[in-house]
């Protein structure tokens, strides 16, 4: 192996360290509501000595609560590791063309690392093979791509929080009655897996 790929293996190796303690963080937010101190204190201790790194976030839609509370969570991670330095684009309003556009002015700006969460599961699929070829690591967080092409994943279970809705309001409404599910639209990434799971349990055990 050539000194050159040495060190970016090194280099995308301790990359990929920080943006799973970053992605995890934001997980353990989403979760619990709050941050986990023990990691925290870990991930500290894991990159005290590395040098100053610049992590970008882009998000479907910046604006959306649930997405605020995905980047409290990446800076609450990147305050404990103390070097890292981490920043959130997207547009207003979820867009796919929007999205990519940000993706793609991040990019130019060669940051060390991405925090995505695609709006659609094959429109990034080329962008973040293209970024992961510049040596450039993507994690997605609360995401899938229809190919494996980022560096990993940080997810919710869709099938556990569908069991915990269905439950939930199964109970609300005295197991029965007739459900209507108001959400974003068809085709949504984040929603649509998780209702659909939701409807097979309500069906399942509140037929």
């Amino acid at each position: 192996m050539s000194r050159y790929r040495l060190q970016y293996s090194n280099r995308l190796r301790s990359l990929s360290v920080v943006m799973m303690l970053l992605s995890l963080t934001v997980g353990l937010v989403l979760v619990t509501g709050g941050s986990s101190s023990a990691s925290l204190v870990s991930a500290h201790k894991t990159a005290k000595n590395a040098r100053q790194l610049h992590i970008v976030g882009v998000l479907a839609q910046i604006t959306d609560p649930y997405f605020i509370s995905v980047e409290c969570g990446a800076h609450a991670a990147a305050k404990a590791l103390g070097n890292v330095q981490v920043t959130f684009q997207g547009p207003t309003t979820p867009s796919v063309a929007q999205e990519i556009t940000t993706l793609d002015s991040v990019a130019i700006t060669k940051p060390d690392g991405v925090i995505l969460g695609p709006f659609d599961p094959n429109a990034f699929i080329s962008p973040v093979v293209k970024l992961m070829n510049g040596g450039i690591p993507v994690y997605l967080v609360d995401s899938f791509l229809a190919k494996d092409a980022a560096l990993g994943a940080t997810n919710t279970d869709v099938v556990l929080s569908a069991n915990t809705l269905a439950r939930s309001i199964a109970g609300l409404m005295g197991d029965k009655g007739q459900l209507a599910i108001i959400a974003f639209g068809p085709g949504d990434p984040y929603e649509g897996p998780r209702y659909l799971n939701m409807v097979k349990v309500l069906h399942a055990k509140y037929p």
